[in-house]
């Protein structure tokens, strides 16, 4: 078993179908996710998503979020420059502050601490309500 070999402080990249992926997670599950690294060919589908809210603070526009797109997918279209890379959760690069609301995370790069400020736009949610975005 990897997880059973893997040297202390070392780090495990994985690249594959979604199920391996999936597989590989639940195996690391207690491993902090600065440790984990994966790589998928594309974005995920957005999987049980609902309808919701974004707030962009600084423009004060109200933008619908619909249940098979990402905020990063509806915000592009508003904000082209927005900042973003791997569409997946692990990079970072599409991380912003929420100023209200409570994101539903489904990423697990963002320690505890900072998913009560902050949230990756291409992949997480809100867990009910408006989000608003210090963008």
């Amino acid at each position: 078993c990897i997880a059973e070999s893997a040297p202390a402080g070392g780090a495990v990249y994985c690249c594959g179908p979604t199920p391996m992926l999936d597989a590989v997670r639940r195996g690391f599950r207690d491993t902090p996710s600065t440790a984990l690294h994966f790589e998928r060919f594309g974005a995920p589908p957005v999987i049980d998503g609902k309808e919701f809210e974004v707030q962009l603070v600084n423009s004060g526009q109200v933008l619908t979020v619909p249940a098979d797109e990402s905020a990063l997918d509806v915000i592009k279209k508003t904000l082209p420059g927005v900042g973003y890379s791997c569409q997946q959760g692990f990079c970072g690069t599409c991380r912003v502050k929420v100023l209200a609301g409570k994101p539903d995370h489904r990423e697990r790069r963002l320690t505890d601490t900072e998913q009560e400020t902050e949230m990756l736009i291409c992949v997480s949610r809100s867990d009910g309500g408006r989000l608003v975005l210090d963008l």
